[in-house]
């Protein structure tokens, strides 16, 4: 029974202790107060920061993220239709047609299917369909559509020569012989529309 008789010595002590912490803070200068205020929301401040400037990194990373996936989603499918708008600046008229993607640009990027149609720009697509423009104006272009290694192939004349422009992705394989024997003895065309045309009906 000892810790008994020790207990009021310990109430006394500690009473003591809690009367000279109240009395220093009231003899506290009101700059210290001031000043230890400022230290305590300076912390609860900073914490607070920590925790936005997290938040705000985490959405900037999401929205980065979903950037990134929207521009690797568009390829193009074998359901989709290629528009093409034919703008004839000198007559100020427009044409439109359109016709289903080619067998060989299923699987291909925005980016590829603008290197195949390079003269042309692409004006617009989505997961339906892809249109493309071109001008055309009143200047005459001598061309000659034939065979290079077995593929159709688009020759320019230039200063009365023949040289080789574009091979296009389309074999003459998959051709009719009636095609394939006038690709041999070269088709000659005389401006760019209509040698759009030729190519076209050899991709369909």
């Amino acid at each position: 029974m000892e810790w008994l008789k020790k207990t009021p010595s310990i109430f006394l002590l500690t009473g003591i202790l809690l009367l000279v912490g109240i009395l220093s803070f009231k003899t506290m200068t009101k700059k210290e107060r001031s000043n230890l205020k400022t230290n305590i929301s300076s912390i609860e401040k900073g914490k607070k920061n920590t925790s936005n400037e997290s938040k705000y990194d985490l959405n900037y990373t999401d929205e980065i993220d979903d950037k990134s996936e929207k521009e690797e989603e568009f390829l193009v499918s074998e359901n989709m239709k290629l528009r093409f708008i034919y703008d004839y600046v000198d007559e100020g008229k427009k044409e439109k047609t359109e016709q289903r993607v080619s067998g060989f640009m299923v699987g291909k990027t925005i980016d590829e299917i603008d290197n195949i149609f390079a003269s042309w720009d692409v004006l617009k697509y989505d997961k339906e369909n892809i249109t493309l423009t071109k001008e055309f104006r009143k200047t005459k272009n001598e061309y000659i559509v034939g065979i290079e290694n077995n593929f159709v192939a688009i020759y320019k004349i230039e200063n009365g020569e023949k040289n080789l422009m574009q091979v296009t992705e389309t074999p003459i394989s998959t051709l009719h012989e009636n095609d394939q024997i006038m690709l041999e003895n070269g088709i000659n065309v005389e401006d760019e529309y209509s040698l759009f045309k030729i190519l076209e009906d050899y991709e369909t």
